[in-house]
């Protein structure tokens, strides 16, 4: 599920435009892995935590090599 944008990422790469980038896919995984990473860290849960933050990771160095 978090990996699945970066295939974009080439195309994204080669033609210099987001338009082939999956918006609301990366937005809503962002968004979901956010919220459970939260739970997992207040809940001090690191076996949810743990994949969360890295899928939030993966997602913000996707935006960022935009």
């Amino acid at each position: 599920m978090y990996g699945s944008p970066l295939v974009a990422v080439k195309k994204v790469i080669k033609t210099k435009s987001v338009e082939f980038m999956p918006f609301y896919l990366s937005f809503f995984s962002f968004l979901a892995s956010s919220i459970w990473m939260a739970y997992g860290l207040l809940s001090h849960d690191l076996f949810l935590a743990s994949p969360n933050l890295v899928g939030v990771n993966k997602i913000t160095v996707n935006y960022i090599s935009l």
